[in-house]
């Protein structure tokens, strides 16, 4: 049986205060992992919607220096919303800064007020997933990378850095789960979350790779 954590940095502004619940939240994984808990899962929100934390990334890296053996894992990263390369770069340096424990799970987000204030059509949400998450595994991958698609196109060039891990996990919420054919992307198994599907209610799994 393995434990793990799960956090969308839920807070109320009016009686919460920012600075002192990014310092709790990070004492509570340090404390988790002495306890032997086998991971951590974190949520990107932006714009007080559900919570504060905008990059999952780097609370991670901070958390990556604290610890030395709990996973680190994204769920989710958002990846309609900037450059891929941008992701790629980030998360690579989050896996060699704690040395090969990311766990990079992704989808392409269903919160309205995200779109808007990205002003980004949330009707195009799939497809910039797609082309994301396409050139974000090339970039780790491939030397040199090159891609033209409909939202983002890659010039030759090489990423650096690279991950310590051949490619990190990527695992698309159960969202994605029925059109991957029941796995997630690179075979893995589907992350499941309370906002997957659109539903609020809680699940067992939540923060969980199914088995």
């Amino acid at each position: 049986m393995k434990f793990e954590l799960f956090s969308l940095f839920d807070f109320f502004p009016d009686r919460q205060n920012e600075v002192r619940y990014y310092q709790d939240t990070l004492d509570l994984i340090i404390r988790a992992e002495q306890l032997g808990f086998d991971s951590v899962w974190l949520g990107e929100e932006h714009f007080y919607t559900i919570g504060i934390c905008p990059s999952p990334q780097i609370f991670l890296t901070a958390v990556a220096r604290e610890t030395s053996r709990i996973r680190l894992g994204t769920s989710i990263s958002l990846l309609p919303f900037e450059n891929p390369l941008r992701k790629a770069e980030d998360f690579a340096m989050l896996d060699i800064l704690s040395n090969g424990r990311l766990d990079f799970g992704v989808d392409r987000g269903s919160i309205t007020k995200h779109f808007e204030g990205f002003r980004v059509p949330s009707a195009e949400s799939r497809d910039r997933f797609e082309e994301a998450l396409t050139i974000i595994r090339r970039a780790w991958t491939q030397d040199p990378v090159e891609y033209t698609g409909r939202f983002w196109s890659v010039p030759p060039l090489s990423l650096s850095p690279k991950p310590v891990q051949p490619a990190p996990a990527h695992l698309p919420r159960r969202g994605q789960h029925d059109r991957l054919g029941g796995r997630g992307a690179g075979g893995r198994p589907p992350l499941a979350g309370p906002l997957a599907h659109g539903t609020t209610s809680g699940r067992a799994e939540i923060g969980h790779a199914l088995p």
